[in-house]
């Protein structure tokens, strides 16, 4: 059976991410010859050496995994083609450090040999030495490397400024067009598997994992969390726009789901008319909690992640006028960080007090004519639970409670 080979796809795989699991199941979608062969990649090391040989190598594939590189590998694949796309996992930054310690500790002998200075130095201390003095010894290896591989920049680099490193790693993070999370990897992987046309072959077995007796026990865990939490703020950072890219990809892909398998087709919205959604109604959205009566309608907590988002049946064209009913807000401080996107766009918006009720309206310019569902997304930088709050027997992480969204044709930008 001859099937037509998806479009070219670089993994861009930092370590302890879940990355050789990810690249199995990629790799089972291509060609043997189309990715690096495990039979050459000592060969494909070697040719690191020489940048320009090495790059006009990776040109070659169809799929560029397997190999640690950071952005700037990226960036310079795609100065030769710019139809290249990219795909990276990101992971809450303290478990990947336990990983990547536990890694170093089970590093077997007969690879000893093989390893360089530094990396033989790291095996030896975190076999031997205690897990807050290996922390504390090797700060420069366990900080902040996820930032360091989107930024572009060396583990070799002692301590980069913290502010430009982020700065660099959100910016490039935003032109990678897939990004996924381990903590979700299967989840990840339907979502790729829909946008590239793969067979999503993701096994539930998890490869290069570290066996129980060589795992830090949860004292140790406990004992390097709070240093390892301070050395990498801007993983957490970085991290949090991850998840928000992540939440993005799959509620997209849920719709894309729905609208496979159900006849409904979106409607113009004529100028002046209005679109009014009701929880009451069957919910097309992501992020949401299950619906409960309110005073005079229903409302639905968004939650439990910080970013919830509803696909309206309409054909926005030009601008729009939106307006959300909020009957009750978890806490005063989800609306300091409260942010509301159209269609992916980030919009302004004004918050006043209606009864019991507060309204948020805002204004939105879509100059291209819109083809399919209105997506709108609220997020916010934390969650929190009437337990937190109050203290009530209620432990969902919640928001705000929406009651309806009006959306009205104003006309062209």
């Amino acid at each position: 059976m001859h099937c037509p080979p998806p479009p070219r796809l670089f993994f861009l795989h930092i370590l302890k991410t879940g990355g050789t699991s990810f690249y199995r199941f990629l790799e089972n979608n291509y060609p043997r010859d189309a990715s690096i062969r495990d039979d050459a990649f000592s060969e494909l090391h070697r040719l690191k050496e020489d940048p320009t040989a090495f790059a006009q190598r990776l040109h070659q594939l169809q799929l560029i995994t397997k190999l640690h590189l950071d952005f700037s590998s990226v960036a310079r694949q795609r100065e030769m083609d710019p139809s290249l796309r990219v795909v990276t996992l990101l992971r809450r930054p303290v478990a990947r450090c336990f990983s990547m310690i536990e890694h170093w500790r089970r590093v077997p002998e007969v690879h000893m040999a093989t390893l360089d200075d530094v990396r033989r130095e790291l095996v030896l201390d975190a076999r031997s030495m205690p897990a807050d003095a290996f922390v504390e010894k090797h700060q420069q290896r366990l900080s902040d490397h996820q930032s360091k591989m989107l930024g572009g920049v060396s583990d070799h680099v002692a301590n980069p400024p913290r502010e430009p490193l982020l700065t660099a790693a959100k910016a490039n993070l935003t032109s990678i067009d897939y990004v996924g999370l381990t903590e979700q990897m299967h989840e990840t992987a339907s979502c790729l598997s829909s946008a590239m046309g793969f067979f999503n072959s993701m096994s539930s077995e998890r490869l290069n994992v570290t066996r129980d007796d060589r795992r830090l026990t949860t004292a140790e865990k406990e004992r390097i969390r709070g240093p390892l939490s301070e050395l990498n703020r801007c993983d957490a950072s970085l991290y949090a726009a991850g998840e928000e890219r992540f939440w993005q990809m799959r509620a997209r892909w849920k719709l894309h789901q729905f609208v496979a398998a159900s006849s409904h087709q979106p409607t113009p919205l004529p100028h002046g008319d209005v679109l009014r959604f009701s929880m009451d109604q069957p919910l097309v959205g992501d992020g949401w909690h299950e619906r409960e009566g309110g005073p005079l309608q229903s409302c639905r907590w968004a939650g439990p992640e910080r970013q919830s988002t509803l696909f309206l049946s309409c054909c926005p064209q030009g601008r729009l006028e939106i307006r959300v009913s909020i009957l009750s807000v978890i806490s005063d401080a989800v609306l300091t960080s409260l942010r509301l996107s159209v269609a992916g766009r980030p919009v302004p918006y004004e918050i006043h007090q209606q009864g019991e009720r507060l309204i948020l309206t805002a204004t939105a310019d879509l100059p291209e004519a819109a083809t399919g569902w209105l997506e709108l997304t609220f997020s916010t930088a934390n969650t929190y639970s009437a337990y937190d709050i109050a203290g009530i027997d209620d432990h969902r992480q919640k928001t705000i409670a929406v009651e309806t969204v009006e959306v009205r044709q104003l006309g062209s930008c």
